[in-house]
């Protein structure tokens, strides 16, 4: 397994020589390897010197030493327990039928992920997720992409009310003031956020150990502007902030030269023949007419929920940065609901997706998104904007979750609009699949494009700009 992980992590293009891997195998030596935990340490001092190594490191470690052997089942459930709490109820003991998972905090998984968010035990978590992707991803058995099979095992598991079940038990169980009970939330909060990862983890892990010899999928690309935004790091993202300015400022270069070179305009006839006169009627020296240059007047509405939320952050970043470059830029965002944000516009940090969604009018139900209300929403309310000069440019995934997709209120909207852009962070393959309406959306937008890492933002920005 030590030299499946080295394998693998050489492939993703991390550095790592013999020479650590021998230490690393000194090391465990002096380990209790049943300490999974302790095991992941270990080997991550061993083997990494880079922070943002760390994210391939703990990707092909979940794949190279699981928490369930592959090929004993009842074997995993005694391997991996050793990190956690020994007391801790049996994960894989017995499993329910998805609806009884999401009816009640009563039910067996309710009570088991209850507890563990209560204790703060990870490697229990870690157990759990296992057993849920296993009993709800439908891996092998149900077509759809990464983000739909990690959707499945979060919509099993109830997390949407999850949080509210958790402090109704803490109120139960603890006489604590309002502070008090603000600091408990936000504790139960970020347990919840790190549970949403470990699924998504889980579920990626999952579909790379399908794809062959390790690293496969994980190979960093050479250019920091080329990472995928909807996968990076933590230490990836922001480093990925900091380039979005200098990017700005690259693209705003571009712009300028390439309205620079097409300044002309129509040929002046009339000034061509008064010049042909002194060559003798030939139109040696054309004169065109001057190029008024124009900006354009855009119109951004974007989807801020869910995983997307980063990859309007950096939309909406880049764009704040160009707002020299642009007549009249008013933005939206949406959840279930809309609201306008172009006053925040030049402040980094109010175009965090985290303080977005708060604002008043971004969410009105259930905090999913729904872009048929939004749609309808934005035209009631803000319809005013979009005139015939007006380029509109939306983004997001285009992902429904099963609603009405709101197309009479789109067609609308692009009747209006000069031009329609769509900006999609998800894979072109996946355009279409489970829940995503972009093939109905695409018939009246002007282009649609596959957004999803800083250079393909960029040139889809230049391209409508």
């Amino acid at each position: 397994m030590l030299l499946q992980l080295f394998e693998g992590l050489r492939a993703a293009g991390v550095d790592v020589s013999m020479m650590e891997v021998l230490d690393a195998a000194t090391a465990l030596t002096h380990l209790d390897l049943s300490d999974r935990p302790l095991l992941r340490q270990c080997l991550q001092a061993t083997l990494v010197k880079r922070p943002e190594d760390r994210e391939v490191f703990q990707r092909l470690f979940e794949r190279c030493f699981p928490l369930r052997l592959p090929d004993a089942a009842g074997a995993g459930d005694a391997a991996g327990t050793p990190g956690g709490d020994r007391s801790a109820p049996p994960v894989g003991a017995a499993v329910p039928a998805p609806d009884e998972v999401a009816t009640a905090s009563g039910g067996a998984w309710s009570d088991v992920l209850l507890d563990l968010l209560q204790r703060g035990d990870d490697e229990g978590l870690r157990l759990l997720v296992v057993d849920a992707v296993d009993t709800f991803g439908g891996l092998g058995e149900q077509r759809g992409s990464e983000r739909s099979l990690v959707y499945r095992v979060l919509r099993a598991l109830d997390l949407a009310n999850l949080l509210i079940a958790a402090m109704a038990q803490v109120r139960a169980e603890q006489d604590l003031d309002a502070f008090e009970l603000r600091q408990r939330r936000d504790e139960l909060a970020a347990r919840i956020e790190r549970l949403r990862r470990m699924v998504a983890e889980e579920v990626h892990r999952r579909l790379v150990a399908d794809g062959g010899r390790p690293g496969v999928g994980l190979v960093a690309p050479r250019r920091l502007e080329d990472l995928d935004v909807l996968r990076a790091s933590t230490t990836e993202l922001r480093a990925l902030r900091s380039a979005v300015r200098p990017l700005a400022r690259k693209l705003a270069s571009r712009i300028t030269e390439r309205r620079r070179r097409h300044r002309h305009g129509r040929i002046d006839v009339r000034r061509t023949v008064r010049r042909s006169i002194g060559h003798g009627g030939v139109p040696l020296d054309p004169a065109f007419r001057a190029r008024r240059p124009t900006k354009p007047d855009v119109v951004v509405l974007c989807d801020v929920s869910g995983s997307v939320a980063e990859f309007a952050h950096f939309t909406l970043m880049l764009l704040s940065a160009l707002q020299a470059e642009l007549s009249g830029l008013r933005t939206f965002v949406f959840v279930d609901g809309v609201a306008d944000v172009t006053p925040l516009l030049g402040a980094e940090r109010a175009l965090d997706p985290r303080l977005l969604v708060t604002l008043p009018g971004v969410v009105t139900g259930d905090g999913h998104s729904d872009y048929g209300a939004a749609f309808a929403l934005f035209l009631e309310r803000h319809g005013v904007v979009v005139g015939p000069g007006t380029t509109l440019l939306v983004t997001g995934d285009a992902r429904t979750n099963h609603r009405a997709p709101g197309l009479r209120a789109f067609r609308e909207l692009c009747r209006r609009a000069r031009r329609v852009y769509w900006f999609d962070p998800e894979p072109a393959a996946e355009w279409g699949t489970d829940d995503s309406a972009l093939e109905l959306y695409r018939e009246t937008c002007t282009a649609v494009f596959e957004v999803r890492s800083l250079a393909q933002l960029t040139d889809a920005v230049a391209e409508i700009m």
